[in-house]
């Protein structure tokens, strides 16, 4: 699995748990 996989995985479930996760890809 890639890193932008990875990323995108983290970002579905903080988005499912209501967190905003802009600042890390940043």
């Amino acid at each position: 699995a890639t890193s932008v996989d990875i990323e995108e995985h983290l970002y579905k479930l903080a988005k499912e748990m209501g967190i905003t996760v802009v600042t890390t890809s940043q």
